[in-house]
């Protein structure tokens, strides 16, 4: 990523971000088929995600690890009709380190634009967190096509996420 200065000024206030994102998923997926109308479904995965932005001696890192399985029971009553209930587990790994300038107490005059100065000193601050947690999402959903190009998903979900550090999040979709 790169930030370019079109304004025409005659300082150079063009400058590169050494960004990299990346993302990784690998599953498996298995069905059984209990009966004509009955599947069960199961799907473990593994998930990594990357994020990383520099400029000079300012960086953030963001990783995410994920493993997790998706376990699926599939009703078949109809030809365009079907309903499902299963659940999403997972477990949670997410790494975030940041080197920014540190924030000073002191206010300076003037404005970011005219260089009179900033709240931030020349001393570099690395913030690292990990917030290790796990996810349990129940769901039902129900699949409708009542002609070949219209196809309805009703469903509800129910998401729980428990972190390590706490700030658990529960959630009705």
């Amino acid at each position: 990523l790169e930030v370019v200065d079109t304004t025409g000024s005659d300082t150079e206030d063009s400058f590169s971000l050494n960004t990299r994102i990346a993302f990784y998923r690998t599953y498996v997926k298995w069905l059984h088929n209990v009966s004509d109308q009955l599947i069960f479904t199961l799907q473990p995965f593994y998930a990594y995600s990357l994020f990383r932005m520099e400029l000079q001696d300012i960086n953030i890192d963001n990783n995410l690890l994920e493993w997790g399985v998706r376990s699926e029971v599939e009703w078949i009553p109809l030809q365009k009709f079907n309903l499902a209930l299963g659940v999403d587990a997972r477990y949670l790994n997410p790494k975030v380190k940041m080197k920014i300038p540190a924030f000073t107490d002191t206010k300076w005059p003037g404005t970011w634009t005219d260089r009179g100065g900033s709240n931030f000193s020349d001393e570099m601050t690395t913030i690292v967190r990990t917030l290790d947690g796990y996810s349990l999402a129940p769901y039902l959903t129900a699949t409708w096509k009542p002609i070949d190009d219209l196809q309805l998903i009703p469903g509800l979900r129910a998401n729980y996420n428990y972190y390590q550090s706490g700030g658990n999040r529960f959630c009705l979709d």
